[in-house]
This record gives C-alpha cells, sequence and structure tokens, in this order.
C-alpha cells in the first residue's frame, strides 16, 4: 500500500504534503460536490444563509463548558466563512462539542471561522472545558496528507499530517516535529483526539480536541499560540513562509497565524 511507503517517507516534507502520495484508489482526489446545511454566524464564525438550529445554553465567559445539548442536523461539510483572512485568529468559548466524527451544524456555529484558501478547507475552532476544538471539513484534491502546524509560545512544537482521503476514522495520521531540516517522526499522541467519517470520504471532515496544556495555554490567562495549515498547494494563512516545500520554522516565524483568547477560562 503506497501510504505505507509514504509514512517511511519522513524527512521531506515536499512529499508529505506536495504531490499524489496517497493511495491510487478511485476515491481519491477530485473535488467534492456534497451539499452541506449552512450555518447561523456564531462569534466570528461562519457566514451562509438559512436557518438552522442553534445551542440552546449560553457560551460566554465565566464558568464551566456545557456539551453542545441541541447539536442540530449533522452535515457533511462546514458551510465557507464569510469573514476576511486573517493571520490573527480571536477563539471564542463554545459549548463542548461530541468529537465522533460527525459534523453537526449547531454544534459548530458558536466557534472562529477561516478558510484556507478559496474552495479548500474551511476550519472552525472554539474552546471549551480545558481544550480547544477544532471543526473542519473541505474536498480531496491530492491523496495526500494535509499538514497542521503548532508551535506553543514555551514548549514543543508538534505537527500532525491527515490525509485528504483516508481509510481510517483517524485520518491515516502521522505526528512529527519541525526543525530546521524539516519534519521529524514522533509518537502520535493520544491526548490529541481527532476523528473523522474514514472510507474516503467527500467531502473529508474531522473534529479535533487538542488539550490547553499541549498548545502551553494556562486556564484563565490570555496565553497565544501559533499555527499554520498546509494542503497541497494551499495553504494558511496568506504568505505563510516555505522553501522548497518544506515549511519553515521559527519561535518567532512572523509569518505563522497567531491564535489566542482574552480568557482561556
Amino acid at each position: 500500500m503506497s501510504k505505507v511507503i509514504f509514512s517511511l517517507v519522513l524527512g521531506s516534507l515536499a512529499s508529505l504534503l506536495g504531490g499524489c502520495g496517497g493511495d491510487t484508489t478511485s476515491g481519491a482526489g477530485g473535488s467534492s460536490t456534497a451539499t452541506s446545511t449552512t450555518a447561523t454566524t456564531g462569534e466570528g464564525g461562519a457566514g451562509g444563509s438559512g436557518t438552522t438550529s442553534s445551542s440552546t445554553t449560553s457560551t460566554g465567559t465565566g464558568g464551566p463548558s456545557p456539551t453542545c445539548a441541541d447539536t442540530g442536523a449533522a452535515i457533511t461539510a462546514l458551510p465557507a466563512c464569510a469573514s476576511a483572512a486573517s493571520k490573527a485568529i480571536t477563539v471564542p468559548k463554545g459549548c463542548e462539542p461530541a468529537i465522533d466524527g460527525v459534523l453537526h451544524d449547531a454544534e459548530w456555529s458558536d466557534g472562529a471561522c477561516f478558510n484556507v484558501a478559496a474552495g479548500d478547507l474551511v476550519v472552525t475552532m472554539k474552546y471549551a472545558s480545558d481544550a480547544l476544538y477544532l471543526g473542519m471539513s473541505g474536498p480531496p484534491t491530492c491523496g495526500c496528507g494535509m499538514g497542521f502546524y503548532f508551535s506553543p509560545e514555551a514548549g514543543k512544537n508538534f505537527v500532525i499530517s491527515l490525509f485528504d482521503d483516508p481509510f481510517g476514522t483517524d485520518g491515516d495520521r502521522s505526528d512529527f516535529t519541525l526543525d530546521a531540516t524539516g519534519l521529524v517522526a514522533d509518537k502520535v499522541d493520544k491526548t490529541i483526539v481527532i476523528h473523522g467519517p474514514g472510507n474516503q470520504p467527500m467531502p473529508v471532515s474531522y473534529e479535533w480536541k487538542i488539550p490547553y496544556v499541549k498548545l502551553g495555554i494556562q486556564k484563565g490567562g490570555a496565553d497565544s499560540f501559533k499555527m499554520a495549515i498546509v494542503h497541497s498547494s494551499a495553504s494558511w494563512p496568506e504568505g505563510l513562509a516555505q522553501m522548497n516545500g518544506k515549511v519553515t520554522y521559527a519561535s518567532d516565524e512572523p509569518t505563522w497565524a497567531v491564535i489566542s483568547a482574552p480568557s482561556w477560562d
């Protein structure tokens, strides 16, 4: 299986996140025409028309985060964001979603939303109960890895690669760190939970839970971390520095996005 071969090529970001490095079955590649249910705009959230169910529980600051009691309809993809591209994302507090690999419109309507290039990935994020939560979806384009890069203010950076045409519900995941030489293979961090439909879905979608401790975030503080995403020729944020097909890294790298909240309570 070519994905097994792919996982052995750990030194080169170009081979991981560039051209078609995944399987060659008919499910790989191409764009999706699946229709999604639109969601109402949350704080810094996704745009779109139509009326959907919304969470009945207040998600303001202070106090514990409730689970998403009213998740709304199951959807195959998040609606594209109406907000302009930005390198600074302010994360709102929201209800705690179920990381079960099934997107629901109201479950993610209270997050901050951004697009990874036009027509590529849509990502929404929020925090709840000592963790950052991410929902994402987009069309398969290359049968290759999508690289998600995280750089805490203090502590080890980490990179997670998920395929855009996965067989497994874990996204056929690989974990790395990043240094001056490129990606360095690391053990899969099981405290970071990622779940998707598997079986080469179109569009591809994932739900994430990342504990604060992995991002260097102190509960109740105003901490921040840096983040970047690469999916084949698409990248986020705009102007992300790359050299020879590899994302460049430094603790003060100015081209990565800054993710923050006034208080991670």
